[in-house]
């Protein structure tokens, strides 16, 4: 497959619109009686997204992780108390023109800042998550054959992944070697796959954590960037174009091929992006490795790259995996505790009207997960008291067969010493 850009790469504009402004609304409930503690991304200013003002804000932070995006901070919430934040933002339509039929318009921009070398050291490192090792470096040399432009090789692997993946969610584990195995992916997996093969061809390349600006709640999405001289950050969703590709979106049809060429360097602004990149190191002292609760234990282990870790109650490595747009530092059960109850990331929306109940449903949710819980308990003690019972059972059948067999031996002892 052919990326179909008419001259040079660099030639070729990059377009621009306003797609409207957005606001988001972001809540964090702590429905429990305990402090609890969350590193929070504020949204960054990247290529779907500018003007990016925080008009909103219940906790002040109490520490900030400075990222070369942004920033990650860190808040605490009280017992019986939620974290409510909102921002404002402008979305963005990106074209790049690439594919003539798909008939862009609008005005252009000026040539992008070059590319620091601190941004592309990062950019193209190989870490926890997005791995670049010799077998990895060696498939993508395959895949992207004599071609020579950063674009015509990162189109390359596009193509590739939209043509040879399926999509799963949940993904299970989340590394690029179970990706590759099983050729299946959800959104995440999938644009972490694409980063990878694209920081192992030199291309800087990183992943978005975001949603869709049009969604409901916590309607969440993961795409990528590249970096191209002269254009600057490229929006690339390789989930959207397997989707299209594959005819899983609906009223699509697989022959389209223009449809899901479009998501390489296009964007609808329909995206909100709350962090950029993985592995955000913090320091030793807020590092965490605490007992789990045992609703946790239950469900098991995420796995992100080669790191296993309960979600919330781990850093791996000193990092937070990522922020989507909160992560957790739950308090460590003491004893055995009951369950958990707190949200995972958050609550967010760009309607406000949506997360008008959200704190209410966080208390019904604990009391369902408690009643859900002595439930369960009643239901494994009446199973242990029918084990019990059955053990009694056979207990009485061994003595009984016990009586059976020495009884008439007792007899003829007794009999034989008369």
């Amino acid at each position: 497959m052919e990326l179909s850009i008419a001259g040079n790469t660099a030639d070729v504009p990059e377009v621009r619109d306003d797609a409207g402004i957005s606001q988001i609304v972001y809540k964090y409930p702590n429905a429990a009686s305990r402090p609890l503690l969350v590193w929070v991304s504020h949204p960054p200013e990247c290529s779907i997204q500018d003007c990016v003002q925080l008009t909103h804000e219940s906790h002040k932070a109490v520490d900030t992780i400075d990222q070369l995006w942004g920033a990650v901070k860190l808040y605490e919430i009280g017992a019986w108390q939620t974290l409510d934040m909102q921002w404002s933002l402008r979305r963005k339509i990106v074209r790049m023109a690439a594919f003539p039929s798909a008939g862009n318009s609008g005005h252009s921009v000026g040539p992008a800042s070059r590319l620091s070398a601190e941004e592309k050291e990062v950019y193209l490192r190989s870490s926890n998550q997005i791995e670049t090792t010799p077998s990895l470096r060696k498939l993508s040399e395959e895949i992207a054959a004599e071609k020579v432009r950063p674009a015509d090789r990162a189109f390359r692997v596009y193509d590739w992944i939209a043509s040879q993946f399926g999509y799963k969610w949940p993904p299970g584990e989340r590394s690029i070697q179970a990706t590759l195995d099983t050729r299946k992916g959800d959104c995440g997996s999938l644009s972490i796959l694409f980063c990878s093969m694209c920081r192992a061809l030199g291309v800087p390349a990183r992943p978005l954590f975001g949603g869709w600006c049009a969604g409901g709640i916590n309607s969440s999405h993961v795409w990528s960037e590249i970096w191209l001289e002269g254009k600057g950050w490229i929006p690339v969703d390789v989930s959207l174009g397997q989707a299209l590709r594959s005819g899983r979106a609906r009223g699509r049809s697989t022959s389209n091929s223009a449809s899901w060429e479009r998501f390489f360097g296009n964007a609808a602004g329909l995206y909100i992006a709350f962090s950029i990149d993985v592995d955000f190191p913090i320091a030793a002292a807020r590092s965490i490795n605490r007992h789990p609760s045992l609703t946790s234990r239950m469900v098991g282990r995420y796995v992100v790259g080669s790191q296993k870790f309960y979600w919330g109650y781990e850093t791996p490595q000193n990092c937070i995996p990522y922020c989507q747009p909160g992560y957790p530092l739950y308090p460590e059960a003491k004893g055995v505790a009951i369950f958990d109850g707190f949200p995972r990331t958050g609550y967010w929306s760009t309607r406000a009207a949506s997360l008008k109940w959200i704190t209410p449903f966080e208390y019904l949710r604990r009391i369902f997960l408690l009643i859900s819980f002595v439930f369960e308990l009643a239901i494994i003690a009446s199973a242990v008291m029918r084990f019990v019972m059955i053990a009694e059972v056979l207990i009485w059948i061994i003595v009984l067969l016990a009586l059976c067999i020495l009884l008439p031996t007792m007899r003829r002892t007794l009999s034989t010493r008369r």
